[in-house]
């Protein structure tokens, strides 16, 4: 077995030999990092992205994207690399760490932009009364303004720092300002973004640039997309609790990056906003590129490892019926296969019988998969066709 470098960990092939016996607190300190961890990094860096090898249609959709300005819609298999894109992207444009919205089966087109705590809210007001009712200390000076009930979330986060923490805000005359902001902001002249939202401009006063993904968006009810026309389109959009708007500066229009699983297909109106690109699942020589530059430890493309790991994969896949495996699950078996791997291994003996059987379960998601895949795989063992 072997680390991220390659070395191999003789008390890790100590312990996986011993089967259920090695299930012990000492193996907790031999186990190798995660393959997809996020990138590691330490106060100041900044962000490494994995590496990524992007095939020319999606660099020449992404070029397309970012010469109209307008949103990439990455759609793809799971696991083939659409969420990826976004942080190399961001990485190579040296903006910084995507801003992630991780959308959700009950998630709204407001989600995307802030979330208002409405539970917060009502527990608070809630409370309060019951103070006033028992003994009549209830001071209305002392409640919490609207504004701390106000969350930015992904998109909406990146408009507002295309806007600049001096963006004025133009407050409707009908709203209270002690209402929305409290006292000490609402005697203020001429407010703005940043007296508002001082944590989200804690790298810089001035508009910037940044990638904002969107994971995922056909998971969401089919009003979601519908609910972000313009502001996809326009990058503006409104406080309701509180009364005014937010309008990103031209020049610094948040990218973004959306991705679907085609779980559902989305409206056309939203399409029309969008630069669409499909992903395909890679074939071999992309896809075991990818693995060896993802994985590292010295592993290469046409190395023994993962020759073989692509001949079980090839031969298995043919197999499965439902969910088809792709790339993530081939890095995965890769992974596998190089942490069960005892030094010494001879290139014609990379992968034993009692390894293959195992590495079924990384690509193989139902029970007749799986066994489809082992009925394979054993025909093959006994030389049958």
């Amino acid at each position: 077995m072997s680390d991220a470098n390659g070395q191999a960990d003789p008390k890790l092939i100590e312990l996986f030999g011993l089967g259920s016996a090695g299930f012990s607190a000492e193996l907790l300190n031999h186990l190798p990092m995660p393959w997809d961890a996020p990138p590691q990094r330490l106060a100041g860096e900044s962000y490494p992205p994995p590496p990524y090898l992007p095939d020319k249609d999606l660099v020449a959709a992404a070029w397309v994207a970012l010469l109209l300005r307008q949103p990439l819609l990455l759609t793809g298999d799971p696991g083939v690399g659409k969420t990826r894109f976004a942080e190399k992207l961001a990485s190579d444009l040296q903006v910084g760490q995507p801003t992630m919205v991780q959308v959700k089966s009950t998630t709204s087109g407001r989600d995307l932009l802030y979330k208002f705590d409405d539970l917060g809210r009502f527990r608070d007001a809630t409370i309060a009364g019951a103070v006033a009712r028992t003994d009549g200390k209830y001071d209305a000076d002392k409640e919490k303004p609207l504004l701390s009930y106000i969350r930015p979330e992904g998109l909406g986060r990146a408009i507002m720092r295309a806007a600049g923490a001096n963006f004025p805000i133009d407050l409707d005359p009908a709203y209270d300002r002690t209402q929305m902001f409290g006292p000490k902001l609402a005697a203020m002249t001429g407010l703005t973004l940043g007296d508002v939202f001082p944590e989200e401009f804690r790298g810089g006063a001035e508009p910037r640039h940044s990638v904002v993904l969107i994971d995922e968006l056909d998971k969401a009810p089919r009003d979601t997309p519908n609910d972000l026309l313009g502001e996809i389109e326009r990058m503006r959009f409104r406080f309701d609790e509180l009364g005014f708007g937010v309008t990103a500066a031209a020049k610094f229009k948040p990218i973004v990056v959306i991705t679907s699983n085609a779980e559902r297909n989305l409206p056309d109106a939203f399409l029309r906003r969008c630069v669409f690109h499909h992903i395909a699942t890679p074939g071999r020589d992309v896809m075991c590129r990818i693995a060896a530059a993802r994985l590292g430890g010295g592993l290469k493309p046409d190395g023994p490892l993962i020759t073989a790991a692509w001949q079980l994969f090839e031969k298995v896949t043919e197999s499965i019926t439902e969910k088809k495996p792709g790339t993530a699950e081939f890095i995965a078996l890769v992974a596998y296969l190089r942490a069960t791997e005892k030094p010494g291994t001879a290139a014609t003996d990379v992968i034993d019988e009692e390894r293959i059987s195992a590495a079924l379960r990384v690509f193989a998601k139902s029970k007749v998969d799986l066994l489809n895949a082992a009925s394979i795989i054993s025909r093959t063992a006994t030389g049958g066709a």
